[in-house]
């Protein structure tokens, strides 16, 4: 993409824009001076929310919602505003990256306490939930193959990605939440 276009430009406002929602959940999970256990269980409550809402929003506002407009007798080309910069597949790695991230534990060492962030799985394997944490990461994996790659005009790949990402957000619902005594609430991404 050439420098000082139209497309660049939009380019480099999503780039912000996906920034800034990695820095707002990366702000929920970072521990707070030592907290007492109802704040610290509020931070782990609202942390865990933020991140199946944003999970939800790549699954359902940016991968599924598009598809279903394209077949739609309706269709509004505002429901799909990236597919004109050609950013769609860009723009979905670098939300994955973000909300993977916070789930599973990557490269970069272990946080130390009251330091940075404590990925979902570190903090299930700290409680002793190894099976859950487990559990976690192969989740995580089938969503990593399911969007590695991936293109919009790929429908059936998009629709496979789709499933990973709701696989992927109904065990954390039913498994992970739960172990961590959190109560999933709805978002704005529900009910699309």
């Amino acid at each position: 993409m050439a420098a000082a276009t139209p497309a660049c430009r939009y380019a480099l406002a999503l780039g912000r824009d996906i920034e800034r929602e990695a820095l707002a959940l990366a702000d929920t999970t970072r521990a707070a001076p030592e907290p007492d256990e109802a704040a610290g269980g509020a931070l782990l409550a609202d942390a865990l929310n933020q991140w199946v809402a944003g999970l939800e929003a790549l699954r359902g506002r940016h991968l599924e919602r598009p598809l279903r407009a394209e077949t739609s007798s309706n269709r509004d080309p505002a429901v799909f505003p990236r597919a004109a910069s050609g950013g769609s597949a860009r723009s979905w790695a670098a939300q994955w990256q973000a909300l993977r991230a916070l789930a599973v534990q990557g490269e970069a060492p272990v946080a130390r306490p009251g330091e940075g962030l404590v990925p979902f799985e570190t903090f299930l394997r700290g409680l002793g939930l190894n099976a859950k944490a487990d559990a976690l990461r192969a989740a995580v994996r089938r969503v990593d193959v399911a969007l590695a790659g991936l293109e919009p005009a790929q429908r059936e790949r998009v629709l496979a990605a789709a499933a990973a990402l709701g696989a992927l957000k109904r065990l954390v619902e039913d498994e992970v939440a739960p172990a961590l005594n959190v109560s999933i609430g709805f978002s704005d991404a529900d009910g699309d």
